[in-house]
């Protein structure tokens, strides 16, 4: 009798549009697509471009979505920024980095310069003090000239 009323019945039939299962998914969400919700295509290309070289620190992130209540930390940029210049940069390096920059490694030789007379000593080394002093009057001299051209080129302007 089983047997009978199984074969009686008839088989389901499941219907499908004309169009492969791939493409009807992609119909289906642009018709349930609300108009508050904006749509934004992102130039993969470009973002490479914009990132490139750029880190991002995972060190305290918790990605074990634990349940248990601790203190959150999201993701870091980083501690510092790098400038990359001179002949890898993709810009020319300005007056005022150029200036910047020489005035930093000035400093940085004088550092290095007091702390080799202070562990050995002081004839054995290559760069002298006075030629040390010398680079930081000229740099001084050219930071008050600078000073003195924006302040005349300032007052011009009023």
């Amino acid at each position: 009798l089983l047997d009978e009323s199984m074969s009686l019945r008839k088989e389901d039939v499941y219907e499908t549009e004309d169009l492969p299962e791939d493409d009807q998914q992609m119909i289906e969400d642009e018709m349930n697509e609300s108009e508050e919700i904006e749509r934004v295509h992102i130039d993969v290309d470009n973002a490479m471009k914009r990132f490139k070289g750029r880190l991002l620190s995972t060190e305290n992130v918790d990605f074990s979505d634990s349940i248990v209540r601790r203190k959150r930390c999201g993701y870091g940029g980083g501690s510092y920024v790098l400038e990359v210049i001179g002949p890898y940069a993709d810009e020319t390096e300005t007056l005022e980095q150029k200036f910047t920059r020489l005035n930093c490694e000035i400093n940085d030789l004088a550092e290095s310069l007091r702390e080799q007379k202070v562990s050995e000593k002081p004839d054995s080394c290559v760069v002298h003090e006075e030629d040390l002093i010398a680079m930081l009057e000229t740099l001084k001299a050219l930071q008050m000239n600078k000073d003195d051209i924006t302040t005349c080129v300032q007052s011009e302007k009023k």
